[in-house]
């Protein structure tokens, strides 16, 4: 529910300024009512400790944010960002996190672990993710977008902004900086920018942002190299893009297989089912793809449009001897999407109560009946007919 990382970017004087980038989910946080909107805040805390030198150095601050309705307090998808920052020197240090919310009881720490080698010519900070579409912060000065936590990961179909800072004790020497993405299965480049800086200066930063049409889910490796005059250097980064709040059907293949029993035929469905497991998730990646209206961009409009409605079967269509997809409600739903009118006799006092839904597409009217079974606990089709409007 909390996402931090220390991230360090050295100052001269044998003085690094660590920023303490931090997310916190929506759904995690205590929101209060507050005449028409809603509240939440944290304390955050986070000791540095040198126990060598016998030297620690801590920073406490508290964030808050309101929302103007209570479905936001609970979407998952939202992260509250907040961003701090210290000094210290060079060291070995032992970090400990702690989390607490202003409004409620939940509580989080964690450790880690971070050294701080003295310098002497030449320094590169760790890269840094950050987000193109979202402001900056000043205790990051000249980052072009919101600095993220995130260094494993990145969300799917999001554009990735990468940061490289570095300082020079010579600043008349030349630096040329790269940065290549790689995809981590085939090796091949995804992304690639080089610069050269030429005009002196002590302290530089490049910023780069891959388009997030050009990778689709997986695992790749950023690479940074640095070219200071005779001398180079490079930082390898492995990390993994995750669609993070895809449908859930689609984090199970299994699942994701069956229904699609409803919208292929039965040939092609058997081809579908052969094989082992990685080799009926290879082939249903490869049917997504040819379905594809939009292949020149890694999100498959089709595919998520028909994921959501068998999520949408499983969450309001299951019973207790059968998954919402498996039901007539739900093949019809997931063939047709959400019906545009309802007509709902299911509770009526009569001898047979039904449900109808009805479809307007294509100059027809499709009507589907179903026979409310032992008080609405089960639908069965019994009906449907098309007619020309």
């Amino acid at each position: 529910p909390v996402l931090f990382r220390p991230y360090p970017v050295y100052q001269g004087n044998d003085q690094f300024l660590i920023a303490i980038p931090l997310e916190i989910n929506y759904d995690y946080l205590q929101f209060i009512r507050n005449e028409r909107r809603y509240f939440a805040g944290a304390e955050l805390e986070v000791n540095f400790k040198d126990k060598k030198k016998n030297f620690s150095r801590n920073k406490i601050w508290q964030t808050e944010l309101t929302v103007p309705d209570f479905r936001s307090t609970q979407d998952r998808r939202r992260w509250h960002f907040s961003l701090d920052s210290l000094l210290l020197p060079p060291g070995q240090y032992e970090i400990l996190f702690k989390y607490r919310d202003i409004n409620g009881e939940q509580r989080v720490s964690f450790r880690r672990k971070m050294q701080l080698k003295p310098v002497e010519k030449f320094y590169t900070s760790p890269p840094l993710f950050y987000y193109p579409d979202r402001d900056g912060a000043n205790e990051l000065d000249n980052t072009p977008g919101q600095p993220s936590p995130l260094q494993m990961n990145w969300d799917f179909n999001r554009d990735l902004g990468v940061q490289l800072r570095t300082w020079q004790a010579d600043s008349t020497l030349p630096l040329q900086v790269g940065i290549e993405l790689l995809d981590a299965g085939d090796g091949h480049t995804v992304f690639k920018q080089d610069t050269l800086f030429r005009t002196p200066a002590v302290a530089r930063e490049l910023a780069a942002v891959v388009p997030g049409n050009l990778f689709e889910e997986g695992r790749y490796r950023l690479k940074a190299t640095y070219r200071l005059g005779p001398d180079s250097s490079r930082q390898i980064v492995p990390f993994q893009v995750v669609w993070f709040d895809k449908p859930k059907s689609m984090w199970d293949y299994d699942l994701s297989l069956k229904p699609l029993r409803y919208i292929v035929d039965e040939d092609q469905y058997k081809q579908l089912s052969r094989g082992n497991k990685e080799e009926r998730r290879a082939k249903l990646v490869q049917f997504w793809k040819k379905m594809d209206p939009t292949p020149e961009t890694p999100f498959n409009e089709l595919q998520y449009e028909f994921y959501t409605r068998v999520d949408s079967s499983l969450k309001n269509f299951s019973t207790r001897r059968q998954m919402g997809w498996q039901t007539d409600l739900g093949k019809v739903y997931i063939s047709n999407g959400p019906p545009h009118q309802v007509e709902d006799h299911s509770l009526d006092p009569v001898p047979d109560p039904f449900l109808r839904w009805i479809y307007i597409r294509d100059g027809k009217r499709l009507v589907y009946t179903f026979r409310a079974v032992d008080g609405r606990k089960e639908f069965q089709l019994i009906d449907a007919e098309e007619s020309n409007l």
